[in-house]
């Protein structure tokens, strides 16, 4: 039985869409709070807020009444112990409430709700929302990428010297060796570079590939739910995602090379290096 025999995309973006813009109302309330109650979790600049819980509550009560078949993997529900299985072969939701919650807290405006529907392996819907800036970023698979209604595209930088790089070199602040080779990886493209930019949010920053403000966005650390809808926005812009080796991209692999062309890819993987950083789920590949 084929994909479209079993899945019709076009209704899960239609029950999907309202819940995504609910959710970003939720989020806006929560931004203009300045008594946010907030908790850490692994370490002090992964932080919770009962914004994100509530923002994942809803999207996944909602979603379960009309597709109670579909799988969630959801950044809370999984901090929190609840059941993870890395694999996107059923039709699975996969939700992060607010990435960016640093940013939330302080009240920077680089936040989102980012929720993806993947299913045979590939992302087949996505969306990224940023409420405090609405700005709305949507795709189907091979519908294109839109924002606010507007299709969007990749730019055309095939050099890396006139190219503006996203990343978050900072993200392992607590972990001296990862540190060490974030920090080395980003004094090697910056030596290349036009310039470098850290949004704080890894929707946003693939998002913003996507609409060709940044030329491409590499970063290790982040899990299946902080990339799950972004890739799909790469992609459906005309834009190449990739392992940070140049491998393909595997969703639990956590590591993203997302670039505008084939060329700007291979240039950012010949001076990229990884650290050992253990995948999701347990050994791949899972590859799309």
């Amino acid at each position: 039985m084929s994909l479209s025999d079993e899945l019709d995309v076009d209704f899960c973006f239609e029950v999907a869409l309202p819940l995504v813009k609910q959710a970003g109302q939720e989020i806006l309330r929560g931004f203009e709070n300045k008594d946010k109650e907030v908790q850490s979790k692994s370490f002090a600049d992964d932080l919770l807020t009962e914004t994100d819980r509530r923002v994942e509550d809803l999207l996944i009560a909602k979603l379960k009444e009309t597709f109670p078949s579909h799988r969630f993997i959801g950044e809370e529900s999984v901090s929190s112990g609840g059941k993870f299985i890395a694999s996107t072969a059923e039709p699975t939701w996969i939700i992060d409430p607010i990435d960016g919650t640093t940013n939330f807290v302080h009240g920077y405006p680089q936040v989102c709700v980012s929720v993806a529907l993947w299913a045979q392996n590939c992302p087949q819907l996505a969306f990224v929302f940023n409420p405090v800036l609405d700005q709305l970023f949507t795709a189907k698979k091979g519908r294109g990428a839109f924002l606010n209604g507007r299709k969007l595209s990749v730019s055309k930088t095939t050099d890396l010297k006139q190219a503006l790089v996203g990343g978050d070199i900072l993200a392992y602040q607590n972990e001296v060796d990862r540190l060490e080779v974030s920090i080395a990886n980003a004094k090697s493209v910056k030596a290349i570079a036009r310039a470098f930019r850290i949004p704080g949010s890894v929707a946003i920053t693939l998002a913003y590939v996507a609409m060709g403000g940044l030329d491409a966005y590499f970063e290790q650390g982040p899990k299946s739910w902080d990339f799950a809808a972004g890739v799909l926005l790469v992609t459906e812009a005309g834009g190449v995602v990739r392992s940070l080796l140049g491998e393909p991209f595997d969703l639990f692999g956590r590591n993203v090379l997302a670039t505008s062309t084939e060329p700007l890819a291979d240039q950012l993987a010949a001076i990229l290096k990884p650290f050992p950083c253990e995948r999701e789920g347990g050994p791949g590949p899972y590859k799309f």
